[in-house]
């Protein structure tokens, strides 16, 4: 036998042995819903995570057991009408997908046409409930505000400038990837909660897309797009960013140990719920990427025992840490992260803990 032959094949085998080390001690991890149902027929509006949670305990280690069918390669092309099934191969979990042709009413598609209509498919997460902040609002660093372009007028000297409308801006960075300029505004600082003198970003709200037009005596001139709110004096210009609306998040649980803080909730509330945004004080500096799963514990209270003295006991209590809910990172930045809540058993408040799932 050819000597390269044998080395390759001593290859594959390590790294066949590898990776079934690997599934095995995946697979003592997985928990199954002991109320599974045997099959289920994906309906519209249905996503990934809930139909795994009707097979599975923790229903982010879907991607773990997806095996032996074809949507291997894109697990989330999954379409209404389709048939999930838990099935055991060698006893080992696994859920598949059968082509049993019209099921639920609804007509299987053929691959070629699936390639055509993928606003049909499953989603992993509600796209609807992150599709502003996959495409819109960022967060910057201070270092990113401080160097960007602003606005210093408008044609016609508006006080505010609205579709169609010319501002004129200083300091624009050069368009190299030819990608536009887009419009925000300054919003909320987002704070180190162990260091409240360290900055880890700022929102930069959307306002606008903005086209350049012309250069005059250093000052561009651009034409204000697709704007969500009036554009004001002041506003900052930065390059457009590159992001798509793509919901193919593949859920998993952090390489390491971490414990962070929910440090803000979009839009407005105290209390989080399932399917609300929250910021996290972690980001791709710590290794967050999006699809990571954390654990949600709502943080103790401090107490006082009025009948700790007679026991010769302190008086101060600080109640144990409850576990609330999950959540899935779907964004990064340098230092912050968005996340959606993806199942909340108790209110979810600012500062709550987040940690690295804990199988039982």
């Amino acid at each position: 036998m050819n000597k390269n032959n044998i080395f390759n094949g001593m290859i594959t085998t390590f790294f066949y042995v590898l990776l079934m080390g690997m599934m095995s001690s995946v697979w003592a991890e997985i928990k199954i819903n002991p109320d599974h149902p045997d099959t289920y027929i994906v309906q519209k509006g249905d996503t990934l995570w809930d139909i795994a949670g009707k097979f599975l305990s923790h229903p982010w280690q879907w991607p773990e057991i997806w095996k032996g069918n074809s949507q291997i390669e894109n697990p989330d092309l999954i379409y209404p009408g389709d048939v999930i099934k838990l099935v055991y191969i060698e006893g080992m979990p696994s859920l598949s997908v059968n082509d049993e042709g019209m099921r639920g009413g609804v007509l299987k598609l053929s691959p070629k046409s699936r390639e055509q209509d993928l606003e049909r498919a499953i989603h992993t997460v509600p796209l609807d409930a992150i599709r502003q902040f996959l495409t819109e609002n960022r967060v910057v660093t201070t270092k990113m505000l401080e160097n960007a372009a602003y606005i210093v007028g408008s044609n016609g000297e508006h006080l505010i400038a609205s579709n169609g409308d010319k501002i004129y801006v200083r300091g624009l960075e050069q368009d190299e990837a030819n990608n536009g300029y887009a419009v925000y505004r300054k919003g909320k600082v987002y704070l180190n909660p162990n260091n409240p003198k360290d900055i880890l970003g700022y929102e930069a709200i959307f306002i606008a897309n903005a086209e350049y037009v012309a250069e005059d005596d250093g000052v561009s001139i651009l034409r204000i797009e697709d704007a969500k709110k009036e554009v004001l004096k002041g506003d900052v210009v930065l390059l457009r960013t590159k992001d798509k609306l793509d919901s193919r998040f593949f859920p998993r649980p952090p390489n390491n140990q971490v414990e962070a803080h929910i440090i803000a909730v979009f839009g407005g509330v105290t209390q989080v719920s399932t399917y609300q945004s929250v910021i996290l004080n972690l980001g791709a500096d710590d290794g967050m990427k999006p699809g990571v799963v954390l654990d949600i514990y709502r943080t103790g209270k401090d107490v006082v025992d009025m009948s700790a003295r007679k026991k010769g006991l302190s008086k101060n209590v600080h109640l144990p840490d409850e576990r609330a809910g999950t959540l899935m990172v779907f964004k990064t930045f340098d230092r912050v992260s968005y996340a959606l809540v993806m199942k909340a058993t108790m209110a979810i408040h600012v500062m709550d803990k987040v940690k690295t799932p804990v199988l039982p």
